[in-house]
């Protein structure tokens, strides 16, 4: 039996092919088309738009995998191949801000904040939630956010100057800056971070470099939400909670994305552009 529209959209095996294909019928070339970058972004942004509108999808390419490149690079190819598509794609912010090389393609937008985690935690909605299930949540998401702020700035590092640090196992190891026996963040976790990325990295780099760097940015300037990766603070806030409740990135992810409301959305610019967006080509996405 063939599959109806609906399980097509929900289960995508390719997110492009999946929407010309759609394109095809009335309804199809009716509906508007928002491409996320992961099955995540999708579960917090589809309670907003208007459902019988607007299909949220994640950015599912040719071979499984999905990324913000994938949401642009979707997006651009469709208005490429098709006549008007009703398409836009929603990406995290990530370091874009600082990198002098990288131009925001049209109907690409992007989260307030470095990634969604980060949106989401700017949000009192948020922080009530949290705060509600342990006194401490709030203040352990700050301290979290402060020490990876460190990392953050190894991140911006590494995009901008296009070196090959790979982070993921290396330097996102909890057990680089706490001390889980004791339940403390090392006092030198930055020196430790370093060191680390020193050693990883193919290309030499000194501290004195790497503090112009930061100086020269004005990072310091930035907040927290501009630097930090949420996974990372995620991944910290899991260790310093300690209770085992709070001891899974997956489960207070999906804390936040429960206690994200659309009245916190909508104080985004993200919701604003999406608006304008829509108001200019008479189409109506939200509530």
């Amino acid at each position: 039996m063939p599959q109806s529209l609906q399980s097509s959209v929900l289960q995508p095996s390719h997110t492009k092919a999946v929407i010309q294909a759609s394109m095809k019928s009335t309804g199809g070339r009716q509906r508007v088309w928002c491409i996320v970058e992961s099955d995540d972004d999708v579960e917090v942004f589809e309670r907003f738009f208007l459902a019988p509108v607007v299909s949220v999808l994640p950015s599912t390419n040719e071979e499984g995998r999905r990324s913000y490149h994938n949401v642009e690079s979707i997006v651009l190819d469709l208005y490429a191949e098709e006549r008007n598509p009703q398409v836009f794609g929603i990406r995290d912010r990530d370091y874009t801000s600082f990198s002098a090389m990288y131009t925001c393609p049209a109907n690409i937008f992007l989260t307030d904040d470095r990634d969604l985690e980060m949106m989401m935690l700017k949000s009192s909605s948020v922080i009530e939630d949290l705060r509600s299930r342990d006194p401490n949540f709030p203040a352990n998401v700050s301290l979290s956010s402060d020490v990876m702020r460190f990392l953050g700035y190894l991140r911006i590092y590494n995009d901008v100057k296009q070196l090959s640090c790979t982070f993921k196992d290396n330097l996102t190891k909890v057990s680089l800056v706490w001390d889980n026996s004791n339940h403390y963040i090392y006092p030198d976790y930055k020196d430790r971070l370093f060191s680390k990325f020193q050693d990883i990295n193919a290309t030499a780099v000194t501290r004195a470099e790497f503090d112009q760097f930061i100086a020269e940015n004005n990072l310091e300037d930035k907040t927290n939400y501009d630097i930090c990766r949420g996974h990372d603070v995620c991944r910290l806030l899991c260790s310093i909670m300690i209770k085992k409740q709070f001891s899974n990135p997956k489960v207070i992810f999906q804390w936040m994305k429960d206690s994200y409301s659309f009245e916190a959305f909508q104080q985004t610019s993200l919701y604003h552009d999406l608006v304008d967006w829509s108001d200019n080509r008479g189409l109506t996405i939200f509530p």
